[in-house]
C-alpha cells in the first residue's frame, strides 16, 4: 500500500498531520499523492483561510503486514490554503470523515477515520455541523471517491491488511483527536 502525508499549518497551533493509504506500488506513487492534493484540495471551501496544508514530497510504500516502509518515491509537493475566513472553530475540534470498507475481519467492518482541521463556526448550526455544510462534503466525497480516490484504502494494523474504501461520510458532531499519550 501508499502512504502519504499532509502537513497542517496555522497560527494558532499546529502542526497537524493527515494521513492517507492508496492501493498501489511505488509506480503508483505519483497518483496516490495528486489524489491527497485532490481531496485536500477539494475541502479548502470549508477551512479557514489561516490554515494552509502540504502534501509532503514522499511517498512510502509500505509492507501492511508490518506497517514498514519498503520504499520511497518523491514527488512534487503540492500545497494550498482554506478559502474561508471566518471565526475558527476550537483547535481541540475538526471533523471526522469516515471510511467504509464492506470488509469484515472477525466480525467487525475494517473502517478509517480522518480528521481534518481548520473549520470554521459557518459550518455549524445548534453545536454541530450544518445539514447544509454535511450534504456539501458528503457529495464531494462521493465525487472524490469515483474520482481520484479511487484507490484509497483503510490500513488496519490489528489485521496486518490494507482494504479498498467503498464509501465515506462525515460525521455530524464535531470530533477531537488526541494521542494515547494524552
Amino acid at each position: 500500500m501508499l502512504r502519504t502525508v499532509t502537513t497542517w499549518t496555522s497560527p494558532g497551533g499546529a502542526p497537524y498531520y493527515t494521513t492517507l493509504y492508496f492501493n498501489g506500488l511505488v509506480g503508483a506513487a505519483a497518483a496516490a499523492h495528486s489524489a491527497t492534493t485532490a481531496f485536500m484540495a477539494s475541502m479548502d471551501d470549508y477551512i479557514d483561510n489561516q490554515f494552509t496544508w502540504t502534501v509532503t514530497t514522499e511517498v512510502h510504500e509500505v509492507d501492511p503486514a508490518t506497517g514498514l516502509t519498503v520504499a520511497v518515491a518523491l514527488v512534487p509537493t503540492t500545497t494550498g490554503t482554506g478559502a474561508v475566513a471566518g471565526v475558527q472553530t476550537s483547535s481541540a475540534t475538526q471533523w471526522l470523515i469516515q471510511w467504509r470498507t464492506g470488509t469484515y475481519i472477525n466480525g467487525r467492518e475494517v473502517r478509517g477515520r480522518t480528521f481534518l482541521p481548520g473549520w470554521i463556526g459557518n459550518n455549524l448550526a445548534d453545536g454541530k455541523m450544518a445539514a447544509a455544510s454535511i450534504a456539501l462534503v458528503n457529495a464531494k466525497l462521493v465525487a472524490y471517491l469515483a474520482g481520484p480516490g479511487a484507490l484509497a484504502q483503510v490500513w488496519s494494523p490489528t489485521n496486518g491488511v490494507a482494504v479498498n474504501v467503498v464509501g465515506a461520510t462525515v460525521w455530524a458532531e464535531m470530533a477531537v483527536l488526541r494521542s494515547r499519550r494524552d
